[in-house]
């Protein structure tokens, strides 16, 4: 609508999120309030007011809250940077990974990568970081006969009942219980399948 043109130079500033103070927000918080307690036309009419205050706002009474991000120039785009992201989480799982760190290679703040970690895997970096490390431990329980201690510590773990905690919260069953199925499966059949005595 060529009358809501006026908007625009409101709403691209938007996604990087805006505090108004001063007089704008005492004009704008009457409208605001008049959407929640209005409906139909009525409320449609507060939102425009609304609009058409902020997008008047002078300079010094609109504050951006966060820094503008662009891809740093080196590398390929976004999909590299959680390609990158995802391959130092790989190589460091038996470390402590902190989301620092890993904003830094990138070149983001903490609060950037995190939103945008989490748009582009679909789940958070704490989360990403979790099933890494039982994914990994998981593997060790498979291919090796190495104590369940000492798997804990390998994936970066430092208390062995966290690790037992959170292995079952996402498997549903303890690691030693992980290793008899995946590695002695003829055990586990034998004792959910007694014999049935005869006669």
């Amino acid at each position: 609508m060529p009358e809501l043109r006026a908007v625009e130079p409101l709403l691209a500033p938007a996604a990087r999120g805006i505090e108004f103070t001063g007089p704008t927000a005492k004009a704008a918080a009457p409208e605001l309030l008049a959407i929640g307690d209005s409906a139909g036309i009525d409320r449609l009419h507060h939102i425009l007011a609304l609009l058409d205050i902020l997008s008047a706002a002078p300079p010094g009474e609109a504050r951006l809250l966060a820094s503008p991000w662009v891809p740093p120039q080196d590398k390929g785009g976004t999909d590299d940077l959680i390609d990158d992201a995802l391959n130092y989480l790989f190589t460091n799982s038996a470390r402590e990974i902190r989301l620092a760190d890993v904003a830094a290679r990138v070149a983001m703040s903490e609060s950037s990568f995190s939103r945008y970690f989490r748009r582009s895997a679909g789940q958070s970096f704490s989360d990403t970081v979790r099933k890494l490390r039982l994914a990994h431990a998981c593997q060790l329980l498979e291919n090796s006969d190495e104590p369940i201690s000492t798997i804990c510590h390998r994936t970066g773990y430092q208390n062995l009942s966290n690790f037992n905690r959170q292995f079952r919260r996402e498997y549903g069953i303890t690691p030693g219980q992980y290793r008899r199925i995946h590695q002695h499966p003829e055990l586990v059949l034998a004792s959910s399948n007694p014999t049935q005595p005869e006669g």
